[in-house]
């Protein structure tokens, strides 16, 4: 990736020179926010988005908030360098806020009667389709839509050839291919488990019941009868000379996101002024079967847990049922939005940034004066000395090793088939990360040198990251082909320190690692008796083996932690 900052941009406007000078003129004019006499958008968050802003967290940001009446439209940074500043009309990447549009055309069908919530992947597409027996006979509609599917975030084969271009090597083919091998990674309809592979799998099947291409059911059932005439899939020109440019988290030009077999879970592009008409419409929804659809929404489909935390159709919800409020955000590489209505209130909130920084803490902010805008960590110059000491590898696991690299800019860390990311120091040893959010920290050891690096998740948990030596090779990470009665050979329950057990069981070419606890993990099968997970930092390598069998002990690497296991009977 370039990582010079970019050329000063021309300046776009899809709109009339006297339409775009109009609405220029109308933020300008706006009353500042002291004079108004009741603003919707508190100093508090005004000072933190302008603090985002000035730190280089964001290009620009677009705030707009609503209680019922005119919208409040809060305008900060340029698009581009030297460029206008974005507004109402701004077209945005959305990404995973397409999820409740989605859902719309489910709930549409479902209360036409035409289709039940509770139909199986099997009976939209027949038992003679080859998808997974398991996908097929157990998982529904609602379990797609509500994220309950048992199928994983991400196909374990994704391996982008560009990490900064996630799903544009993914087509329809090899979406049906992965799914009629091994899709599930845990029982459907027992964990909550975030799912843009469940959405591809919705879109598919949506557009199999419609006859209809996704885009062209969309447009036709959902955004043209709302009006929104500035939300698509596939924008015209007009639209596209509207889009912001996008930027990464650290404020250099990213690439546009196609999203191929995975339109239906995040490729709507749209504008700031639509999604206030489109959140709108669900709060008043129109007397008519679509007005129903939107309407069921925002009704939970099961409860997430304490601070009525629940999941409806495609938006997420927080609060009680009379308090309630509907929320979902979106990330691309170079764009971020927010959305949050009140089904039984009058507020709407939309931001809208053209980073792919998130904005979800300044749009909760917003719908709840409770919660506040997290301060804002302030980076300082770093030595080049020290940076030249962190430079250098280090691993997570025998075939996981992050790179650390300087560079004139600063010091940047990259993971194996991730883009990379820059490191803001804090103070001489720790550094943070934007985007991501985490916090990284250079241990030494006792000689004056490195001993690992420490990744500190933004909710809790480390992993430790040990530096490699210059004559150090990390494992092999190629798949080795195992017939099932191989594979079989190595499955079975296993104790970590006579306590905590997990189990290992075949699943077509992989094992799954299941632990009672949330999804299971797939692991696939390396030289050496390995295994090792294909994004993540987990692997097991059997010891011990004896006539050509496994062993009875197992090594598990887990986020940099080595842990010795041992097999155990059924019958303990």
């Amino acid at each position: 990736m370039d990582q010079d900052r970019p050329p000063i941009l021309p300046v776009r406007s899809g709109r009339t020179p006297i339409a775009g000078l109009l609405a220029g003129l109308a933020l300008l004019l706006a009353p500042p926010s002291g004079l108004l006499a009741e603003t919707l958008i508190p100093d508090s968050v005004r000072e933190a988005a302008q603090a985002r802003i000035d730190a280089g967290h964001y290009q620009s940001l677009l705030i707009g908030v609503s209680d019922g009446g005119p919208t409040e439209w809060l305008s900060l940074g340029q698009l581009s360098q030297g460029g206008p500043a974005p507004d109402p009309h701004t077209l945005y990447e959305i990404g995973s806020l397409t999820k409740p549009f989605t859902a719309a055309l489910l709930a549409l069908a479902a209360d036409h009667d035409t289709l039940s919530l509770d139909a199986t992947v099997g009976e939209m597409l027949g038992n003679d389709t080859p998808l997974d027996h398991r996908l097929k006979e157990a998982v529904t509609l609602r379990q797609l839509a509500t994220h309950q599917s048992g199928l994983p975030d991400t196909p374990d084969d994704l391996a982008p050839s560009d990490p900064n271009r996630l799903f544009e090597d993914y087509d329809r083919n090899r979406l049906l291919a992965f799914l009629s091998r091994h899709p599930l990674a845990a029982h459907p309809g027992q964990h909550f488990s975030y799912s843009n592979l469940g959405y591809a799998l919705l879109g598919h099947l949506l557009e199999q019941h419609y006859s209809q291409a996704f885009d062209d059911a969309l447009m036709a059932r959902i955004t043209t009868p709302l009006g929104l005439d500035s939300t698509a899939l596939k924008p015209d020109p007009e639209l596209l000379d509207r889009e912001a440019p996008g930027y990464d988290y650290d404020l250099h030009r990213a690439p546009p996101w196609s999203w191929r077999a995975f339109q239906a879970a995040g490729s709507l592009r749209s504008t700031g002024h639509d999604l206030m008409q489109w959140m709108q419409a669900q709060q008043s929804p129109p007397d008519t079967p679509l007005g129903q659809a939107l309407w069921r929404l925002h009704q939970p489909q099961f409860r997430l847990g304490g601070n009525g935390r629940a999941m409806g159709l495609g938006w997420q919800l927080l609060g009680s049922d009379e308090q309630r409020v509907a929320w979902h955000g979106g990330r691309t590489a170079g764009h971020a939005v927010f959305a949050a209505f009140q089904p039984e209130g009058k507020r709407r909130v939309v931001i809208m940034a053209n980073t792919g920084n998130g904005v979800d803490h300044l749009g909760l902010a917003l719908m709840n004066p409770a919660h506040t805008v997290p301060p804002l960590q302030e980076s300082r110059p770093l030595d080049p000395k020290l940076g030249a000491l962190y430079a250098g590898r280090y691993r997570l696991s025998p075939g996981f090793v992050v790179t650390v690299r300087q560079t004139e800019q600063g010091l940047y860390l990259r993971a194996p088939g991730r883009p990379s990311l820059r490191l803001y120091p804090l103070d001489d040893e720790r550094f943070m990360t934007r985007g991501v959010e985490s916090e990284l920290r250079f241990v030494d050891n006792e000689a004056g040198g490195i001993a690992h690096l420490e990744i500190r998740a933004p909710h809790g948990g480390v992993q430790i990251a040990t530096r490699m030596q210059s004559t150090d090779n990390p494992a092999p990470r190629t798949v080795k082909r195992l017939a099932p009665e191989e594979l079989a050979r190595f499955a079975g329950r296993f104790r970590i320190n006579g306590t905590t057990e997990f189990h290992l069981e075949p699943d077509a070419d992989r094992l799954l690692l299941s632990s009672g606890k949330g999804p299971s993990r797939p692991l696939y099968p390396a030289p050496g008796n390995r295994f090792f997970h294909r994004n993540q930092p987990l692997e097991l390598e059997f010891a011990g083996q004896t006539s050509g069998e496994p062993g009875t002990r197992l090594i598990l690497y887990r986020n940099g932690q080595r842990h010795e296991a041992h097999r155990v009977g059924d019958d303990q």
